[in-house]
């Protein structure tokens, strides 16, 4: 990207104490000839990853500076304490109306005319051993994006992390006032730490007051910002491990050392983005084929199963990084290296069965690399965003790409995607810790349904298919309304991938702009117009577990149960063969290795595969002894369990097939809602006016016979017609 780098990454910062006459300026972020050149050395250990000398970069700094029509080199040097006079260098004193005693209040957060006030960590200098020392200082960072630190502003990097279990605290101290601490933070700390000057950091732990909830709510909107404007970003794995040291020395043999990369021109490729970083002889790299089984567990070990890479604020940590330096245990591999592992051709293409653990232990670095390339494109040079659609930028597609990614606090599931949103915000969806769960989802969805946050170059696209996320759960959050999805709610074993493909999939409500806008009221009530076409009369017992081991054949007896009773001796209401429905009814009409609707062409296979599967018929190619048939390696029934853990079979009055919310009820009402992909099931209401118009959403279903809009085509016949619902 615009900067090397590498460039300078290995000189030692020099820090100016608070009593020295100079003051350390921002670093530039500006003009940088192509292609730059690489530095002869780049191996380092984790304690000299720190910042370049001041000297270096305040020629780029003013430069820079009188390009933007700033201050000239002149004045700098007549106004060397010009940091210092205007406050953003002070000291954090205890401030004793605070419960904790640390944090002196930031009182004007956003600082002098184009800049925001934050506090950075002073890590001070001791032996392995000692007791881990820190000040805090207050200083500032621009408010625009792309920009450079302030002038007089403390260069900083800043830590990505894993907060740990807070069970397990050790003290480190905050000038002379003991402060806990997780223990993870604490050995991160104690790696960072030099022996003979002092480290500047920003740890969110300990840089934002987390018992000041305004101040939380303000700090927490600027860290895009702050990560974007650090010097680097250094993302902490944790302690070594017995074959850590073994991952990171094969993540620099797939992806090729700094000092073996070079600056490839790709404008042929992107027409903005004209250099990037590539091993010069990529034949010299370690082929993923190379790879035994020991290989790819200490991969899976280091990219996947460490907790840093479920974090859910890690995604805007690094996508905002324009420097990232992976360390574990001693080692450091940096991001760039990352990079090009996951730029390589082939890892598109592994898709072999021995490869999939290797996939696996890919999955999350490359989503996350994808997004840190893909905003720096957008950002930069107005390359098109994986968050773009025809009609923009989406915060449902934010929300739901991430739900399976970890916090804390589960409010920041909402709000830590807010910074990758570039779309105007909403009145309703502020950074406001003072308020529940339940509001902050209820906003998210609320703004997801009318496109509030649809950028102002894009026309709305109002829509209720976000409703299809949300289904009644045993551990949803307490207070939501049930047409809220549960965003705090990891949903992988719900037929969690049905709502990301329904668009392509099916048009139960048919085509149509969703207008009007339904309204929401004041207690959490979505009207909406629908069809409520029939009920559920049978509903079979859903599957109560999952496990990753269950043989086939407990899984085989488990489906068995959801069979209705005389099935093969059915009639359809649309005339098809019943095994058919009853298997495409199974896979939600999906078909997962073509990740489209399932192909009446393929039937025939399909219908092989079920017979086998379900032990109608025994498979040609069975070694079982055990009279149980065995199905292809390859068929869709193999994986079945995951696919639909959450939902089971049932029965319309109607006589209709169909797959729904395992919590659903004989009685539960089958709903066509107008513009939806998916039926819904609801739950009727007892209201005091006894309208019967109130329901609860059980949630999405699919109902073999109707997904192509033929119940919408009853409406011109008069065979149906849509009513006012409310759902609570």
């Amino acid at each position: 990207l615009p900067l090397n780098p590498y460039e300078g990454a290995m000189e030692p910062y020099v820090y100016q104490s608070l009593n020295d006459d100079l003051e350390p300026d921002g670093i530039a972020r500006g003009d940088q000839s192509y292609p730059p050149t690489l530095p002869t050395s780049t191996e380092s250990r984790p304690s000299e990853l720190i910042l370049p000398r001041d000297d270096q970069h305040r020629g780029e700094a003013v430069q820079q500076e009188a390009a933007d029509g700033g201050s000239s080199h002149s004045e700098l040097e007549e106004n060397p304490q010009s940091a210092a006079r205007d406050g953003s260098r002070n000291k954090v004193r205890r401030e004793p109306n605070n419960d904790d005693g640390f944090f002196m209040l930031i009182e004007d957060p956003r600082g002098p005319e184009g800049r925001y006030m934050i506090r950075v960590l002073i890590l001070l200098p001791g032996q392995e051993t000692d007791d881990i020392r820190c000040e805090l200082e207050h200083t500032h960072i621009s408010r625009r994006q792309q920009d450079l630190l302030p002038e007089g502003s403390r260069p900083y990097e800043a830590l990505s992390y894993t907060w740990g279990d807070p069970k397990r605290t050790r003290t480190v101290l905050l000038g002379e006032c003991p402060y806990e601490v997780t223990v993870n933070l604490e050995v991160a700390l104690r790696h960072l730490r030099l022996t003979d000057s002092p480290r500047v950091l920003w740890v969110d732990a300990l840089c934002i007051d987390q018992k000041n909830v305004p101040e939380r709510n303000e700090q927490v909107l600027r860290m895009n910002l702050i990560y974007e404007q650090a010097y680097r970003v250094i993302i902490w794995l944790g302690e070594e491990s017995i074959d850590s040291n073994k991952a990171m020395d094969l993540i620099e043999k797939l992806g090729g050392k700094p000092k073996d990369m070079d600056w490839v021109d790709t404008s042929e490729q992107f027409q903005d983005l004209s250099y990037v970083l590539r091993p010069k002889d990529p034949s010299m790299l370690m082929a993923f084929t190379d790879l035994d089984d020991s290989d790819i567990e200490a991969l899976d070990n280091l990219l996947r199963r460490r907790a840093w890479w479920s974090r859910m604020w890690v995604i805007q940590e690094i996508a905002y990084s324009s420097k990232a330096t992976l360390i574990c245990g001693n080692r450091v591999v940096d991001w760039v290296t990352m990079d090009s592992l996951l730029s390589r051709p082939d890892v598109r293409e592994l898709n072999a069965t021995s490869l999939r653990k290797m996939i696996n232990a890919l999955r999350k670095a490359y989503h996350l690399n994808q997004i840190r390339t893909d905003i720096c494109q957008s950002r930069d040079f107005g390359v098109g965003s994986i968050f773009t659609t025809p009609s923009g930028i989406r915060l449902r597609s934010l929300l739901e790409r991430y739900e399976d990614w970890q916090c804390s606090d589960p409010r920041d599931k909402v709000y830590a995607v807010l910074g990758l949103h570039g779309c105007p915000k909403s009145e309703n969806l502020q950074v406001d810790y003072g308020n529940p769960v339940s509001k902050v989802y209820t906003h998210a969805t609320q703004d997801v349904i009318y496109d509030i946050c649809a950028g102002p170059q894009h026309g709305r696209q109002p829509s209720l298919d976000v409703i299809c996320a949300a289904y009644r759960d045993e551990m949803r959050q307490p207070g939501l309304p049930s047409w809220v999805p549960d965003w705090s709610t990891d949903r992988r074993f719900a037929w969690c991938q049905f709502r990301h493909r329904q668009k392509i999939l099916f048009s139960a409500g048919g085509k149509d702009r969703l207008e009007p806008l339904p309204p929401i009221s004041a207690s959490g009530i979505l009207t909406i117009e629908g069809i409520l076409w029939d009920q559920l009369s049978k509903v079979s017992d859903g599957i109560s577990f999952f496990k990753e081991d269950l043989s086939q054949v407990e899984l085989r007896k488990a489906f068995q149960l959801w069979e209705p009773s005389g099935l093969e001796s059915m009639t359809y209401p649309t005339k098809e063969d019943i095994l058919d429905v009853y298997w495409q009814t199974l896979l939600g009409g999906f078909d997962v290795f073509e990740g489209k609707r399932l192909d009446p062409e393929n039937f025939a296979t399909y219908q092989e595969q079920f017979l086998v599967w379900s032990g109608r018929k025994q498979s040609d190619y069975s070694l079982s002894t055990s009279g149980a048939a065995a199905s292809s390696t390859d068929s869709p029934f193999e994986d079945l369990a995951a696919r639909v853990f959450g939902f089971t079979i049932a029965t319309t009055a109607g006589g209709y097939l169909a797959l729904v919310p395992v919590l659903s009820k004989p009685g539960d009402r089958v709903c066509v809602v107008p513009t939806l992909e998916v039926p819904l099931i609801l739950r009727e209401l007892a209201t005091l006016s006894g309208s019967g118009n109130t329901f609860t959403l059980v949630g999405p279903c699919y109902v073999h016979g109707i997904m192509d809009g033929e119940v919408m085509g009853g409406i011109e016949a008069g065979e149906v017609k849509k009513q006012e619902i409310d759902i609570a």
